[in-house]
């Protein structure tokens, strides 16, 4: 893998993170964070939610940028452990994959369990 395929994919994760936050904040300004109940990965039971409920569509989308970065996290993780011989790269994406993981699993617990107490 050349560095530019590598900075190509860094600037990836870093405009999926921006979207992934943005979307967060429009799921919780529009109060849709129940918009796909507490079924995970499904979206109220379904693969796909249905198109008429606007609360499940925006979580739904917040779920799936999320689940993209994710992916592309553990990409850059891996591509970088095993083609960059540049420390700062290596630690920035360890960084990057352990923040990404943690929210992962807040937001997993979050569904999972939170909505399953209430």
């Amino acid at each position: 893998m050349t560095i530019n395929k590598l900075s190509n994919l860094a600037v990836a994760g870093l405009v999926l993170c921006i979207l992934s936050i943005l979307a967060g904040a429009v799921v919780r300004g529009t109060g849709s964070g129940d918009g796909c109940g507490a079924s995970w990965p499904t979206c109220n039971g379904n693969i796909v939610p249905d198109s008429s409920d606007t609360s499940a569509i925006i979580e739904y989308t917040h779920r799936m940028l999320s689940g993209v970065l994710l992916l592309v996290t553990f990409l850059l993780f891996i591509y970088c452990k095993k083609y960059s011989s540049n420390r700062l790269l290596q630690k920035c994406s360890r960084a990057l994959l352990f923040f990404v993981v943690i929210g992962f699993l807040f937001y997993f617990v979050k569904i999972r369990l939170w909505k399953n107490i209430n």
